[in-house]
Order: structure tokens, then sequence, then C-alpha cells
């Protein structure tokens, strides 16, 4: 019999299928003319001691590259392999992050990392800070430990406020400063809050017509477009 090059078939009838289908397969994967086997696993660090549940990398200009991970409540630098170091960040509430890379007018590139429940963390090629009010950079405007995810739409840093319909943009260029509001509640007749919040490009990248889409808990997407989110006559919603 020829090796199941069809891979796994599980909508046909049995006594109706190609004979190169299979009825399962595990641990192989098809390929043109057999079927390979599974490989196994290694370990890239050890030590952790918890669940990895986010990876967060930290791709700099200069091509300088650093991988951190979230378990236990501490966030650790896993680029190299084998034994992990002392945690970098302790004493999270959350270790599901979302996170950006962005960098500010000053050329300074960030890791910023959200998690709804903590201040957030900012990585800048040298050393962790915990983003407040206070704190250098700051964002001021809203409790930061209820931001929960960004994006970077128009020069601006966008930021999801955990269990809410408003959006909040920061200074263009800017990784931190006074958060202004702009709020869905009124567009989503559903309710619910934002869950994700993206750039959408119409055209694939042929032209400069980007716009946001924000997706509520409801599943209601709200598509808005400009670039200066406090004029009325420059930005708003256009679906």
């Amino acid at each position: 019999m020829p090796a199941p090059t069809g891979g796994w078939n599980a909508r046909d009838n049995i006594a109706d299928m190609p004979i190169t289908d299979a009825v399962s397969m595990e641990n192989f994967f098809p390929d043109t003319t057999d079927v390979r086997m599974r490989q196994g696993i290694t370990d890239h660090v050890t030590g952790v001691g918890a669940q990895v549940e986010s990876l967060m990398p930290y791709n700099k200009a200069d091509g300088t590259q650093t991988l951190f991970g979230a378990a236990g409540g501490d966030i650790y630098n896993v680029t190299s392999t084998g034994a992990v170091g002392a945690a970098v960040v302790t004493s999270q509430s959350n270790d599901r992050y979302q996170h950006i890379n962005y960098a500010n007018s000053s050329g300074t590139s960030y890791l910023c990392c959200f998690n709804g429940e903590d201040s957030p963390q900012y990585w800048d090629g040298s050393s962790w800070t915990a983003i407040t009010g206070g704190s250098s950079p700051a964002i001021t405007g809203l409790s930061t430990t209820g931001i929960v995810g960004a994006t970077i739409y128009n020069r601006r840093m966008w930021l999801i406020e955990v269990d809410t319909l408003k959006l909040w943009f920061l200074p263009i260029d800017s990784v931190g400063g006074l958060a202004q509001s702009f709020d869905l509640s009124g567009l989503c007749k559903r309710g619910g809050y934002v869950m994700a919040l993206e750039t959408w490009t119409l055209d694939s990248g042929e032209g400069i017509d980007d716009v946001m889409a924000a997706i509520t808990s409801e599943g209601q997407v709200v598509v808005v477009k400009g670039t200066d989110p406090t004029s009325a006559a420059n930005f708003g919603s256009i679906g």
C-alpha cells in the first residue's frame, strides 16, 4: 500500500476514501512521496519552574534581539539556551501579556507589555520600568493597571482598557504622556468590551489607507480612520 501522502481524512466515507489518505495519522506528517515522523522536543531553557504563558520578543533597530518569557508571576530572559537566570521582573498577577515593539521620538526602542492587572512593563534594551502616572516614561489620564493591550496606528500608541468600550491614545511618537479616550459605547449596540485592536490595510499595502479595527467581546467590529483623534473632522468611525 502506498504511504498516506494525502494526509488525514476525517471527511469521506472509509469505503470511498482514496488509498493515499489516512483514517488516522498521529505523530506523522505527509510529504510528497512519503510520511515523516514527528520529531521529539528539547528544552530551550530550564529552571523556569512554571508554565510559560507569554513569549515576548524585543527587536531593536540595530538588530539586537532579546526574548522574554512570563511564568509563575515573573518575567525571565530566555534568549540563550541553558539554565535560566534570575527573573528580571517579579511579583506579577498575570502571565498572559499582550506586547508591542515601539520607538519614541527620541529613537529609544521599547518592548511594551500589558496584562490588564499590573502596571505595564517596558524594556528599553537595558532596564525594565513599571509604567505608572509617576514613572519615566509615565502614562497619565487613566489607571495604568487597567491597560490590557495596545497597537500602533498612524504613529500613535492606542491602548485597550480592560472591561470597557474605551480606547485610549497617546501623543504622536510617544510611549508615555497624557492618554485621551475615544469612546465606542455609542456605536456598540450589543455592549460588551473591547477585546482586540488591530490595523487593517484595505488594499493589501498598495496605498496609504490603513484603518483601525476594534473588536468587541460581542462580535462587533468598529472601524475608524484618521490621523488626529482630537479632531472630529479628521478622525471617526467609517464602519
